[in-house]
């Protein structure tokens, strides 16, 4: 398997080493540049490209927003993985960075056990590297098989799967598609739920950007994201959406045209008061699927409690396939349409291709489609 080439931009030299041996020891990346300042990271990307940069925050003249915002616009392919401080004070800065387009980010460790956190950070890297690998090599591999059989189209004309709706179709698939819009305007849609990890936070900024005043039906959110950060990201959210967009607490009664992100730390589930009124709970049990909040939780606990409900279900970017299962129950017991963002603008396509190939997507769209996907099926008259 090919490897990564990995820049490390941080002003701290005993933590460009530390990240240096973490990087070295997941087998699937190599140390390609070193750099202290931000100055010195932008001079480097002159003459070199590397597949990852990992960023500092916090560093003396251009800090690292800025150097991250420099990178997305002349190095697009380029994923960032920020290095956030250990004792959380670029919690706000952190979150800004992910919304921009940093795919995910890493804390400097804590405490003086350094052998315990060098496996800990070593471990998550590798998962990292590997999705990233899988989704750039398998990628281009794919297209080079395509062109060398005379089947390949340009990049906007070839389609990502058989069902995505923005492309050019086949008659056939045309006809498939036809029966979709035929059968989902059979109902209309009570709740919308979003599921969305690696690379979720710039996926979910565009979608929540993009949702009308008058959507008129409540949106759950599970987005992977740890306690102390949810809160600040439904804040960031609130800022530019048409629709109210806070943290969800316990006891909620989701109100239409409210977006609701389920708390880091915690997992969201719904359940009926005396009244019969969904109501959101919110519990410390144990992590589903490596994560907590879980989408899955989430689902299963709407499975359960309200499969009279018709719900609109959106898989975004993430890694692992949290969702999957829940939307299998959501599926069987209740109405429930699917859509699951393309592979092609996917920052690591592992949820939305966990749900397709499980073969319960409904459609599948580009992130830029995904708020009108949703306005098209939610306002239905």
């Amino acid at each position: 398997m090919k490897k990564l080439n990995v820049m490390i931009v941080d002003d701290s030299a005993l933590f460009r080493k530390f990240i240096s041996d973490a990087v070295e020891r997941t087998g699937a990346a190599i140390v390609q540049a070193v750099a202290a300042d931000g100055n010195e990271c932008l001079s480097i990307l002159k003459q070199k490209t590397p597949d990852v940069v990992l960023l500092d925050i916090n560093m003396a003249g251009i800090n690292g927003i800025d150097v991250l915002r420099r990178i997305k616009e002349s190095h697009e392919d380029i994923k960032v993985i920020m290095i956030s401080s250990a004792d959380n004070s670029d919690n706000a800065l952190t979150v800004t960075a992910l919304e921009i387009g940093a795919l995910d980010f890493i804390s400097k460790p804590r405490g003086n056990d350094w052998q315990r956190n060098l496996l800990s950070i070593t471990s998550y890297l590798k998962v990292l590297f590997n999705y990233i690998i899988i989704n750039k090599y398998y990628s281009i591999s794919s297209k080079e098989t395509a062109a060398s059989v005379g089947k390949a189209k340009t990049e906007k004309e070839r389609p990502t799967t058989p069902k995505q709706l923005d492309v050019e179709k086949e008659p056939d698939v045309v006809s498939k598609t036809s029966n979709i819009e035929r059968q989902i305007t059979k109902f209309k849609i009570d709740l919308v739920l979003i599921a969305s990890s690696t690379g979720g936070p710039k996926a979910l900024y565009d979608v929540c950007s993009k949702l009308p005043a008058d959507l008129g039906v409540p949106v759950l959110i599970v987005q992977h994201m740890p306690a102390d950060f949810t809160t600040i990201f439904a804040n960031s959210l609130n800022n530019i959406s048409k629709l109210k967009v806070s943290e969800a607490k316990d006891g909620d009664i989701p109100r239409a045209g409210h977006i609701y992100i389920a708390k880091g730390g915690k997992h969201m589930t719904v359940t009926k008061s005396p009244s019969n009124t969904m109501t959101i709970k919110l519990e410390d049990t144990p992590t589903v699927n490596g994560v907590k909040p879980a989408a899955d939780v989430l689902f299963k606990s709407l499975a359960e409690e309200f499969f009279n409900l018709n719900m609109l279900a959106v898989v975004l970017t993430g890694m692992g396939k949290d969702g999957t299962d829940g939307l299998r129950e959501l599926k069987k017991k209740a109405k429930c349409y699917v859509i699951t963002q393309s592979e092609r603008t996917c920052a690591v396509y592992g949820m939305p291709k966990s749900v397709y190939e499980a073969n319960l997507s409904d459609e599948v769209l580009d992130i830029q489609d995904i708020a009108s996907g949703i306005s098209r099926r939610v306002m239905i008259k």
